[in-house]
C-alpha cells in the first residue's frame, strides 16, 4: 500500500466492521478487533477458553484475513483471572 503507512486500506476497514458486526452478535464477551494489511487482532475478554478458541476459529473463515493473533483473555464468572493460553 503507498501513500501514508497510517492510513487504513479500504478493504481493512470492511474487514473489520464485518468482524465487528460478528463479535457483536455472539454477545460472548468484550472483543476488539483491528486488520492491518488482512492480520487480524483480537483483544478483550471472555468467561472460558471454548469461547475463545470457537472465536478464533471463525476468524479464519472472514475473506480477507491473512493471519490472526488472538489477544483475547479469558476470565472466569467470577470475573477473576485466568493466565492466557498462547496456544489457543
Amino acid at each position: 500500500m503507498e501513500g501514508n503507512p497510517y492510513e487504513h486500506d479500504p478493504k481493512d476497514v470492511e474487514l473489520e466492521n464485518e468482524i465487528s458486526h460478528y463479535l457483536r452478535n455472539l454477545r460472548e464477551g468484550d472483543i476488539r478487533v483491528s486488520v492491518r494489511h488482512g492480520h487480524v487482532t483480537l483483544s478483550g475478554t471472555v468467561i472460558d477458553y471454548d469461547t475463545k478458541r470457537r472465536i478464533s476459529q471463525h476468524m479464519h473463515g472472514f475473506g480477507g484475513t491473512h493471519d490472526m493473533v488472538n489477544n483475547i483473555r479469558v476470565i472466569g464468572r467470577n470475573q477473576t483471572m485466568v493466565e492466557p493460553d498462547s496456544n489457543i
